[in-house]
């Protein structure tokens, strides 16, 4: 017996993928194989995630996929002829590997829930004044793309006086770097809480997380003393 390339529900099986969210039960692959002398074949797959109909070669999923903790499954298939005469079955064993493909289902993730730093009021506008944000997206290609924001939750004059960026570290690793848009001036005010978001680029569906960093602005000695 032989394995047919190509079957009824996924194409080729040397380049069968599917994707995580699919549920439980689905059929996902029909095998198809042939044997010379005509005999019945009866199939197999080994693992814990497909199973197969004996007869039809119905592949389906038994259990939950996950792209993050496996990215690949593989699995040996088995085709065996039923005996003519006083012939003995053959038994053909095929190895294959299964890709499990990425679905947009996990947020953005910063290292900490929220982040303190301070900066001279003398900084000069347009200074990177903070790279102590981390954050991480646990999926793959457009899903773990990254962009952060300063929120309108924010304290007051917050997002027009810093911006913040996600700069790409590595696939779904970022650091996020704060900049100064405008002067400072500790004797008008001297702290700021920006709320910042972290929003990936989903392909089917967008997710987000939020987090805060405050600021403190540090007295310089820019004023002269009052003469009276």
């Amino acid at each position: 017996p032989s394995l047919v390339p190509g079957g009824p529900t996924s194409g080729d099986l040397r380049n069968l993928q599917v994707f995580e969210d699919t549920p439980i039960g689905t059929l996902v692959y029909t095998l198809t194989g042939r044997d010379p002398e005509g005999s019945r074949l009866l199939y197999t797959i080994s693992g814990d995630y497909f199973s197969v109909n004996s007869v039809t070669g119905e592949i389906t999923l038994i259990k939950r996929l996950d792209r993050e903790t496996r990215d690949e499954i593989d699995v040996v298939i088995t085709i065996q002829d039923e005996p003519v005469r006083e012939t003995r079955e053959n038994l053909i064993p095929f190895r294959r590997v299964i890709r499990v493909l990425d679905r947009n289902d996990n947020a953005p993730e910063f290292s900490d829930q929220s982040y303190t730093f301070r900066v001279p009021e003398t900084e000069p506008a347009g200074q990177t004044v903070f790279t102590g944000v981390s954050l991480t997206d646990k999926d793959t290609g457009p899903n773990s793309q990254v962009q952060l924001r300063c929120t309108d939750e924010s304290s007051p004059d917050a997002c027009d006086t810093f911006e913040i960026f996600a700069e790409r570290r590595g696939e779904g690793t970022y650091r996020g770097l704060v900049t100064l848009k405008k002067a400072l001036n500790y004797e008008e005010r001297n702290s700021y809480n920006l709320i910042v978001e972290a929003v990936d680029a989903g392909e089917d569906r967008i997710l987000s997380s939020t987090s805060s960093i405050y600021v403190q602005v540090e007295d310089v000695q820019d004023q002269n003393p009052d003469r009276k």
